[in-house]
């Protein structure tokens, strides 16, 4: 299993708008993978996804695509140790 953590920029407060979070969901099931939401202490909103596979690359390529999909900067991606 892998877990890469997809930062969502200007979100903020936003984190209950029900929306964008069903957006985001879709598009990561779209892509191969489950995801929850996790906020840091500033409101701050990130997706995690998580793959069924064990290939790094695999699921970084996944990462991006959603990134790409959500119109989301790739270097917001970064796996999760």
């Amino acid at each position: 299993m892998t877990d890469i953590q997809v930062v969502v920029p200007d979100i903020g407060q936003l984190i209950g708008v029900g929306e964008t979070l069903i957006r985001l969901r879709t598009i990561a099931n779209d892509v191969g993978c489950t995801s929850y939401e996790v906020e840091d202490d500033k409101g701050n909103l990130s997706i995690v996804l998580h793959f069924p596979c064990t290939d790094v690359d695999e699921a970084k390529d996944a990462a991006r695509r959603f990134a790409e999909s959500a119109g989301l900067h790739c270097e917001s991606v970064r796996l999760l140790d």
